[in-house]
Formats: C-alpha cells, structure tokens, sequence
C-alpha cells in the first residue's frame, strides 16, 4: 500500500529547534493591559540586545558558538526573548540526508531517521516537534479549562475515544484520566530505551510504520 497523504498534525513529532522564552507573563482568561515597557510582537518580533535586556551577552554568544560546533548534538535553531524582544537567534543547518546515510533499516513516514520528514518537513522550513508536543498540548489544555472548554482533566481518557478503536481495553485502560496522559503515568509500556531506534521492534518504529497511531 502506498503512503497516506501528508497530515500536518503529524508535523509536530520530532526533534525541535531550541527555543528559550524568558520573561513572558502567564496565559490569563482576560486579557490584561499591557505594560508600556514591553512590546509584545504582532506581525513580527522586535529586535533589540541582550544587554538592554539585561541578559549575558557573552554567554549566549558562547552558546550559540556551541550550537555551531554541534557540542549539544543536532540542535537546529535558537531563539532567545525577553520581555517580548528578541536578543539572540541562531540557524544552524546540517545536511540531514548525509547525517542519516542508511541509518534505518525500518525506515517509514515521520521515522526519526528518514529526512523527507525529520526534522524539517520535505525541505522546508516546517519543523518537528518530538516531545515539545507535550509542553504545547498540557498548556492548551490549561487555557481550555481557564475557559470552561474542557473537562475536568480527571476524566477518562476514553471517553474521547471510540472504544472500538481502542485496542485492549480492559479495566485500567477505562481508569486512565487526561491527567494521567498529560504527566506521562498512564502506565503504557513504551520501550525507546531498550531497543535502538533503527531496530524494527523498537516501539515508536512499530508506531511510525502503522497506518493509524
């Protein structure tokens, strides 16, 4: 069988770029004045130094040196802000179909080592998230309960779900809650750390190479 055509929520799967955000206020259910020292971007974010910004210059010049010289592995962008402002960005391009090689023998769509999709997205600047994910998915869900738009987090995560297409439902997949998804204590084996990712029975390679996650 062919591949499934691409679905963007896919994209926000894999190895993110480093982003540092300091100094930016909490999501609030009303809007509340903005202080007039700080500007917060609209259709782009303001440039200024990290000195005026009363950050170490010095030590994000170093990091970012590091980045280039790959002292932290693969890292592919930073960006840095303060008070809305940004202070220090960085791109640090690698040419990912040479890294990979034939690294994964299981190779399959979104698989971490195949380059039309990790970690940017068929060559272009659309990027992968990997676990960022659940930063971004546990802080909308936080909006969403501010709001009144969500459901007590202990509820049963199957109550999202057609049991139908749950496989194995049993009496602790019916007492798993959001609140267990979202703190990573749903108690789903998951091996990543026994097997490496180029082995077939690896489980996010299992995972990757099936039509329906």
């Amino acid at each position: 069988m062919g591949r499934p055509p691409f679905n963007p929520e896919y994209v926000v799967r894999s190895t993110v770029p480093l982003v540092i955000v300091l100094g930016l206020g909490a999501c609030a259910p009303t809007p509340e004045p903005t202080p007039p020292d700080v500007a917060w971007p609209t259709q782009g974010w303001p440039r200024g130094s990290a000195t005026a910004a009363k950050m170490d210059s010095s030590a994000l010049a170093a990091l970012d040196q590091d980045f280039k010289e790959g002292k932290y592995g693969f890292v592919d962008a930073m960006f840095v802000t303060r008070g809305g402002t940004v202070v220090a960005e960085g791109e640090y391009p690698r040419d990912y179909r040479a890294i990979y090689g034939k690294r994964d023998p299981v190779s399959a769509m979104y698989n971490y080592y195949d380059a039309t999709w990790h970690p940017y997205y068929n060559n272009t600047k659309l990027h992968t998230l990997q676990s960022a994910s659940k930063t971004v998915t546990s802080i909308v869900i936080g909006i969403a309960r501010t709001r009144g738009e969500f459901p007590t987090v202990d509820t049963a995560a199957l109550a999202f779900f057609p049991t139908r297409k749950v496989a194995n439902v049993d009496d602790r997949k019916r007492r798993m809650t959001i609140r267990h998804l979202l703190t990573m204590t749903a108690g789903l084996h998951w091996d990543e750390t026994n097997t490496q990712y180029t082995d077939p029975k690896n489980n996010c390679a299992v995972m990757e190479k099936s039509r329906d996650w």
